[in-house]
């Protein structure tokens, strides 16, 4: 069995699906006792040579499995799963991690994105994950198949918050989820702005094409972000975090939304831009925004630049690095 589990997790290693680190004195036991078939034989020597370059990540990485012998399966340090290798699920569990999205093609592409372009001392580190489609409101049932699996299972969701005030009531019922399932290796995250739209700042949107750029909507978005840097508002209370990139704002159904501080909080946002007058509406961009954007060379080489900012880091700074993390992977793929 020693032998069968350690060959999958050198084959993970191989096809670049997780990143494994060996330190030399395992390594070179492993090397010297276990029957290990020559591919296999080969990517342990690798790993225990390529020591110098992956050994770090193992002291600053947010999270990180730690395959023990045997026992229990456990959390240690915060961020260390301890899995033991005559686990029933070993090899599922080491298998490609799977990340569950709302949307699997255009909201992933957006994460795929931040996490390659994010600048930090790991920003070459290459990621790999399973997209999964989560299907809306079906995506705790989605989760719950995925677990059955002992799979690393990572989930993010829209926040949906209308504003920094709102209640976080999406927040409480991820919590329960989570706790209620107690699968160690099931990561639940929510996005620090109403949904993935909101990754995009209005200079992106303004760089997708001319009928953006010269919208209304786009001129009263920079009006009000203006007003914000005037009066140094931070950085994870603007109102573009919040907007409804695809359907807009409807400013009198806003102000009977059921929650004071949330309808307060909008309407405070809305006089920022004094041009508004009388409008009563602010357009959304539509549905297939983030798919124009993403098909946008110059949009997204604003966003690129938006990414290295410190404003757009300190508001996504911590959701990216944390879910970065969960998906690290080898350089290179060998078959």
């Amino acid at each position: 069995m020693l032998q069968d589990r350690l060959s999958h997790l050198m084959r993970e290693h191989r096809l670049g699906r997780n990143l494994v680190v060996v330190s030399r004195i395992s390594g070179q036991w492993m090397l010297q006792n276990i029957a290990l078939i020559g591919s296999d034989r080969a990517t342990l020597q690798g790993i225990v040579n390529g020591l110098a370059q992956s050994g770090g990540l193992v002291r600053v990485a947010l999270h990180y499995i730690r395959v023990v012998p045997s026992g229990r399966m456990f959390l240690s340090e915060g961020r260390a799963f301890s899995v033991p290798l005559d686990h029933g699920y070993f090899e599922n569990i080491v298998s490609s991690p799977l990340l569950v999205a709302e949307d699997i093609l255009d909201d992933i592409a957006i994460y795929t994105f931040v996490m390659k372009n994010y600048p930090d001392l790991y920003s070459k580190a290459p990621v790999h994950f399973e997209a999964i489609h989560g299907g809306g409101q079906n995506m705790l049932r989605v989760i719950d198949a995925k677990m059955e699996e002992k799979r690393i299972v990572v989930a993010i969701f829209d926040s949906d918050l209308k504003a920094p005030v709102s209640p976080r009531t999406k927040q409480a019922i991820i919590d329960k989820f989570v706790t209620q399932r107690a699968w160690p290796l099931l990561s639940c995250l929510l996005t620090p702005c109403a949904e993935a739209e909101n990754f995009l700042n209005v200079r992106v949107l303004s760089a997708v094409d001319a009928r953006i750029s010269s919208s209304r909507s786009v001129s009263i978005l920079c009006e009000i972000s203006y007003a914000e840097e005037q009066l140094r508002v931070p950085p994870g209370e603007r109102f573009e975090l919040f907007f409804d990139m695809k359907r807009g704002l409807d400013i009198s159904k806003s102000a009977t939304s059921g929650h004071p501080e949330t309808a307060e909080w909008i309407t405070a946002k809305v006089n920022l831009a004094q041009s508004m007058a009388e409008e009563a509406a602010i357009a959304g961009f539509g549905d297939n925004i983030l798919r124009r954007t993403l098909d946008s060379n110059a949009a997204m080489a604003e966003f690129s630049r938006s990414i290295r900012s410190k404003d757009w880091q300190d508001v996504f700074g911590p959701f990216v690095q944390r879910l970065r993390w969960l998906f690290i992977a080898p350089g290179q793929k060998r078959a």
